[in-house]
């Protein structure tokens, strides 16, 4: 089974890494002398941003997970998922209604 992620949650990954570019740290880093390992760090970060937006979109729905609550009607008792409260006949794997997966 394959692993899916969100693209948002990947590219703020990559934002937060970057380097501050503030005047501040600027003049710093072109004191020290290291400036342009700064710059080079931040166009590979832009680079993989890019990457990542290039990446083709999956269509992945959330799988929603649930269980069956007991309701009584009219002296009867139904199964009720516990996502969409939809009633059921039987207790299924999944719920008919809203397709959750069902867990004891």
């Amino acid at each position: 089974m394959s692993d899916y992620i969100k693209r948002d949650d990947v590219i703020d990954i990559l934002l937060s890494d970057k380097v501050d570019m503030s005047p501040a740290f600027v003049g710093v880093a072109n004191v020290l002398g290291n400036l342009a390992q700064f710059e080079v760090y931040n166009d590979a970060c832009d680079n993989h941003i890019d990457l990542v937006n290039k990446l083709p979109a999956s269509n992945v729905v959330e799988l929603k997970i649930g269980k069956w609550l007991q309701k009584q009607i009219r002296g009867d008792t139904y199964p009720v998922c516990s996502v969409c409260l939809s009633q059921a006949w039987d207790e299924e794997n999944y719920c008919p209604n809203c397709g959750a997966r069902m867990e004891e």
